[in-house]
């Protein structure tokens, strides 16, 4: 994601850091001035990053890291399917951390009670890159949903924990399922292919079929499509598994798309699609689909001739925003990002972001975090909480 947009001079604040549980809440105030452009740069990110194997080595469910352990009930955002014969892959991107031991732990959902706590014997090392097999013991029971905790030892951290649900009993076929979301998302990419998914629509005339930025099965077949934008993929595809049964199952894929503008520039958006398919012998149905698509602002050809900030497509029609009294500073959240506009001098300043153009960005644009503005002031200072899940810093 480019950002080559103006900015003026800037100074950052922290007021505080509290930390609930691991999850840690940052204070910081800037101010503004229309002199030399100057920034803070925070620490890059520091934590590997885990994700879930296929047998045919699909990878799936990604995982990021805790610095201390939390509690499960606030991390079940994924469940992984074992293999009947209880042996789960994993590959473990480093992103350069020394990686020294790998850990994981079985507890009941009902009780945290612990059922297993194994280490992991080999690792297999290559480059950034360890994968290793998690043989999970005949502990549990089929059909039955499990809390997994993978710790992590480095040199920088002892323990960096993962967190994910684990069911088995049945042959969840998960290669076929996702094959059959990618090529749904793909038609969706591709005009020449459009017409190939209709038949799983069910597409209501009465419905709002001009939002780009919320789209749903009932939505028109042209809507699905993207109209005239034609975007393209410029992450990866990783899915991941909501729920699954032997038949049904929900996936979500989040990724970013980048589409060519009316400026011969390109603009880039967040998307997330909702799936929830059902197998049968005869192949796929669509039970529900739903996708959501964020325009990431970037201070670019952005203002319009009535001097109103243009955010792009949204799936929202409402943003964080906030102001000072006379209107000089227009402080506004996009995509876990900070913007300050000078409606002075019509500059943009980028005030907060865990974003980076320097990575592969799988870690620093998790976007599990949110922004508060709490005050603007005359001067241009401005007072914001941050939330959620800390990328890097």
């Amino acid at each position: 994601m480019r950002r080559t947009d103006k900015r003026s001079s800037s100074k950052y604040i922290f007021l505080g850091v509290l930390f609930i549980a691991t999850m840690v809440v940052t204070f910081l105030s800037m101010g503004l001035e229309t002199v030399t452009p100057s920034a803070t740069t925070m620490t890059e990110a520091t934590l590997p990053v885990i994700s879930m194997l296929t047998d045919e080595g699909t990878e799936f469910n990604p995982l990021h890291g805790y610095t201390a352990a939390i509690n499960q009930a606030l991390t079940n955002d994924s469940l992984t399917p074992i293999a009947q014969n209880r042996k789960l892959d994993i590959v473990i991107y480093s992103y350069g951390a020394d990686v020294q031991e790998v850990s994981y732990k079985v507890r009941s959902l009902s009780d945290n009670s612990l059922i297993e706590n194994t280490k992991v014997n080999t690792l297999n090392r290559d480059d950034n890159k360890i994968t290793a097999t998690l043989g999970i013991k005949n502990l549990i029971d089929d059909n039955v949903q499990y809390a997994l905790e993978i710790m992590i030892k480095t040199s920088a951290h002892d323990e960096i924990y993962y967190y994910t649900r684990i069911v088995t009993g049945e042959n969840y076929e998960l290669d076929k399922k996702f094959e059959f979301v990618k090529y749904f998302n793909a038609c969706t990419l591709n005009p020449g292919r459009l017409n190939e998914i209709q038949k799983y629509l069910e597409t209501l005339s009465s419905g709002n079929n001009s939002n780009y930025g919320k789209v749903n099965i009932n939505s028109s077949l042209s809507q699905v499509g993207w109209g005239e934008i034609t975007p393209y993929i410029e992450s990866q595809l990783v899915p991941k598994v909501k729920e699954i049964s032997k038949d049904v199952a929900i996936i979500t894929l989040n990724y970013r798309a980048g589409a060519v503008n009316e400026y011969d520039s390109y603009d880039s958006y967040n998307v997330y699609e909702y799936y929830r398919i059902r197998q049968t012998n005869s192949g796929f149905y669509l039970l529900n689909y739903e996708r959501e698509a964020n325009q990431i602002f970037d201070g670019k050809n952005d203002l319009t001739s009535a001097g109103k900030i243009n955010l792009g497509i949204q799936s929202s029609s409402t943003a964080e925003y906030a102001s000072d009294e006379k209107a000089r500073y227009a402080y506004y959240v996009n995509e876990g990002s900070l913007w300050c506009f000078n409606t002075d001098d019509n500059i943009y300043t980028r005030v907060f972001s865990f974003n980076t153009d320097e990575t592969d960005g799988i870690r620093e644009n998790y976007n599990e975090h949110g922004i508060k503005i709490l005050n603007v002031q005359d001067s241009g200072d401005c007072s914001f909480l941050v939330y959620g899940y800390m990328n890097r810093g």
